[in-house]
């Protein structure tokens, strides 16, 4: 979590330092001092990529420990359970079953958990870096999203009477 954290700053900061870079320096062609800026941002992105490797690697590396305690207690229980239960169902079914259930599982924690918490972390960022640069330009941004929300929601509305009119023909 605290690569994500760091990910996520790293991930905000890039773009920042590029536009500084262009505002005071290019745009004004005045190009003495623009060495250090751009070590800046080397380093941020340096950052930026060994973070993202980390919280990869450590992430599946929990996910891997995690699916063998899950397996191993599934084949522990399963061994406990009375010849009946085996009797009543297919084979395949059950295999089939807990494959797929614990190879959801690890799907999800190698990468849902990690997007869905950058994510979150990047939005909370990128709207507090656009309070920082204009808070003006932010709000009215912020009042855009719920007159799209409500366009679409009336668009999907429309369309989906006739969608299902569509696949019924």
């Amino acid at each position: 979590l605290v690569m994500v954290v760091i990910s996520a700053a790293a991930a905000l900061v890039g773009p920042f330092i590029i536009g500084k870079i262009i505002d005071i320096y290019i745009m004004k062609k005045q190009f003495d001092g623009i060495l250090t800026p751009i070590l800046w941002l080397v380093g941020v992105y340096i950052i930026l990529s060994v973070t993202l490797f980390l919280q990869s690697y450590w992430m599946i590396g929990i996910a891997q420990q995690t699916i063998y305690r899950m397996r191993t207690s599934l084949f522990n229980h399963m061994l406990k359970l009375p010849i009946s239960f085996f009797d009543k169902r297919q084979h395949g079914e059950l295999m089939s079953r807990a494959t797929n259930d614990i190879e959801t599982v690890s799907a999800t924690l190698n990468s849902a958990f990690i997007q869905v918490f950058s994510s979150i972390l990047t939005l909370v960022g990128t709207l507090v870096v656009m309070l920082i640069l204009s808070p003006l330009l932010t709000l009215i941004t912020m009042l855009i999203i719920p007159i799209m929300f409500w366009a679409m929601r009336w668009i999907t509305r429309r369309t989906g009477k006739l969608f299902k009119e569509q696949q019924a023909a």
